[in-house]
């Protein structure tokens, strides 16, 4: 096999964490995976990974080689999308998460205006509450809601986003407008949590009674809380590296100016 199939072989080894898994992948069994991996040890004279019944594990060697591998593996790619590109046109796949409903209601829509501008460009979609492991799962980019910690993750931001307090017109005519956060532990409140599910009052609604949230928010909630400037982070996240494919490059400029001209109650009509 050529050293780029080895290159390939090694980073799906060490992101899937075991033979089994990396083979399924390459569509390869698990003898060929260990007589491959053992013949690049031996080529190499190099111990590459720790192995044991219960993992497979890299070598301080095998990490550098890993890391470098990665590298040379990008670049492939970005080169071969150079040359799959159509009279200037973009192909190629897209491979990327969401949260679900931030899924649905904006990234599902602008996939669809993306695709009548670019046929040749596929998509596959992961939407979930789960933060994804980009290169475990071989993503090019995640799309995330919140600060996030230090990484070594590359992060665009989208654009600004804030938390904003809403009530319907007819609640706060009846029960008056808190004028300070404390207040609102005397009212009848809504929060959305992570699962995704509904609280209300301290009590799990679930998500049949969440689902029509962002319509009410959007169609007949009014907000009362202009002192919170306080910005969430949304950003696209993806690996660290020079080059970005530019199916990922485009779709990711695409959709900073798509949602910028798209309001909430559009992007549902699209």
């Amino acid at each position: 096999m050529g050293k780029l199939e080895d290159m390939a072989l090694l980073v799906a080894v060490a992101e899937a964490g075991g033979l089994s898994a990396a083979g399924r992948r390459l569509s390869l069994s698990p003898a060929t995976m260990t007589a491959r991996l053992k013949a690049m040890e031996e080529r190499y004279q190099t111990r590459l990974f720790h192995r044991s019944t219960r993992a497979i594990t890299l070598t301080r060697a095998g990490e550098d080689f890993y890391h470098a591998a990665r590298r040379v593996l990008e670049e492939a790619r970005h080169a071969e999308s150079l040359l799959t590109q159509k009279e200037g046109g973009l192909s190629g796949n897209i491979r990327l998460s969401a949260p679900s409903d931030f899924g649905r209601q904006y990234l599902s829509p602008a996939i669809v205006d993306f695709s009548r501008r670019h046929p040749e460009v596929t998509f596959s979609v992961f939407l979930g509450e789960r933060v994804e492991d980009l290169v475990a799962n071989r993503l090019d980019m995640s799309i995330r809601v919140g600060n996030l910690p230090d990484s070594s993750l590359a992060i665009r931001h989208i654009r600004p986003n804030h938390r904003v307090l809403v009530a319907s017109e007819a609640y706060l005519a009846t029960h008056g407008t808190p004028a300070a956060l404390d207040e609102l532990h005397h009212h009848r409140c809504l929060a959305m949590l992570p699962a995704p599910i509904c609280l209300y009052q301290g009590e799990e609604l679930g998500l049949p009674h969440a689902a029509g949230l962002q319509d009410l928010v959007a169609e007949r909630f009014t907000g009362f809380s202009p002192l919170d400037r306080k910005e969430v982070g949304l950003q696209f996240v993806f690996p660290q590296r020079k080059l970005q494919p530019p199916q990922v490059s485009a779709f990711m400029a695409f959709f900073i100016d798509w949602l910028g001209e798209t309001s909430p109650s559009s992007a549902r009509r699209r």
